[in-house]
């Protein structure tokens, strides 16, 4: 009996948990089947518009003095003042006085040369006299025949316009050397550095000061052989415009320049050929900060030649050397092999392989195939190179 309601309970049992199992498998949730989206890549683009291109070779240079001096003592002597511009960095003007010497010893001199001078012609007029009253005195005596220079006084006349001649030339040294003891600017510029004091005695010769030009400043600028063909070479009514500038403190200072000449060698290392460029003679005038002296590194951009109906492309939208990514009108990427006319680093000049009104790719893609989907928005003025 027992055995028997066992056997009704696992067969009950059994059969609730089947049932259970089938009504759990029949009401079972369904998960909803949903086909993923599929993401684009949004790229830039920039239209296609030809246009002509002026070419700017950028190079880099020092700025140095055209003339640069030493100012030496043309006679010795102590030093007796010196101008408040006898300073480093200070500046001065044509025919300033720099630097004095005590002039009491050629004062003396002067004086001495001048007496000197008025016994030498007293001298000459002394025998122009005698060589009259001898011309007379022959005459008078009758005794014929032509009188001899010696009669004459001839020679001793001629001696005496020579110490005549010598008074004179030792009169002008003496002024000079008085107007020695005086160092003058012989032009306006800047003091260097200086060697000398109040006090000091120099001897003719001694290097006072070094001085330079402050209105004739240049800048060497390196370019290479490749950049030179676009560049128009100076001529005798000038060369190419130059724009120089030095950034500082966050700030770009400019100054205008012109090509007024090349080296006459190429640099063998470097294969390039340097340019000079003169600065504008007012530039430091226009310049309140006083940055523009010998020693500024500054940047360059050279004026070159113009090129016609050209397209001019970032440098970031060139592919393989070579090749653009140019979007079709169903919004897919193709490969366009183009010809490239010029490039620096941040544009590249197009003569052939792009049409106007195409748009352009500017957005860097990794792994791109023939006829790629993509979401293309225009370009942004002056955006920063997006990556996708």
């Amino acid at each position: 009996m027992n055995r028997s309601r066992t056997s009704v309970l696992i067969v009950f049992i059994l059969g609730g948990a089947a049932i259970s199992s089938l009504a759990l498998w029949k009401f079972r949730p369904v998960a909803a089947k949903t086909v993923p989206a599929r993401i684009l890549p949004t790229v830039e683009f920039e239209t296609v518009q030809r246009q002509d291109y002026k070419v700017q070779v950028r190079s880099q240079g020092i700025v140095e003095a055209v003339t640069e001096s030493t100012l030496a003592a043309e006679v010795p002597g102590r030093v007796a003042r010196v101008s408040p511009v006898f300073l480093a960095g200070e500046r001065f003007q044509t025919g300033d006085i720099l630097l004095e010497i005590d002039a009491s010893n050629y004062q003396a001199a002067l004086a001495e040369s001048q007496a000197a001078l008025q016994e030498a012609r007293l001298a000459l007029e002394t025998e122009k006299a005698r060589g009259d009253q001898a011309r007379r005195d022959w005459e008078k005596l009758g005794r014929g025949g032509p009188p001899t220079d010696l009669v004459l006084r001839i020679p001793h006349r001629e001696s005496a316009a020579a110490r005549l001649a010598a008074a004179e030339a030792a009169l002008r040294k003496a002024e000079h050397d008085l107007e020695r003891c005086e160092v003058r600017a012989p032009y306006t510029g800047r003091i260097i550095a200086t060697h000398t004091d109040v006090g000091d005695y120099i001897t003719s010769g001694s290097a006072l000061a070094d001085i330079y030009a402050s209105r004739l400043l240049e800048a060497r600028l390196p370019v290479s052989l490749d950049d030179y063909l676009f560049l128009q070479p100076p001529s005798a009514t000038g060369g190419p415009p130059v724009q120089l500038s030095a950034p500082v403190a966050g700030s770009e200072y400019r100054w205008p320049a012109t090509i007024v000449r090349s080296e006459g060698a190429i640099e063998r290392t470097t294969r390039s050929i340097g340019l000079v460029a003169r600065l504008d003679p007012d530039a430091q005038e226009h310049d309140p900060q006083q940055l523009l002296r010998p020693g500024l590194f500054v940047q360059a951009r050279i004026e070159g030649v113009t090129f016609p109906n050209v397209v001019r492309i970032p440098r970031r939208a060139l592919r393989n050397d070579s090749q653009v990514l140019v979007i079709d009108a169903a919004d897919q990427l193709r490969f366009r092999e183009v010809s490239i006319r010029w490039r620096d680093p941040s544009d590249v000049v197009i003569s052939e392989g792009l049409q106007e009104g195409e748009r352009l790719c500017v957005t860097f893609l990794a792994g791109v195939t023939e006829g790629m989907q993509v979401v293309p928005i225009p370009s942004k003025p002056n955006a920063a190179p997006s990556d996708s």
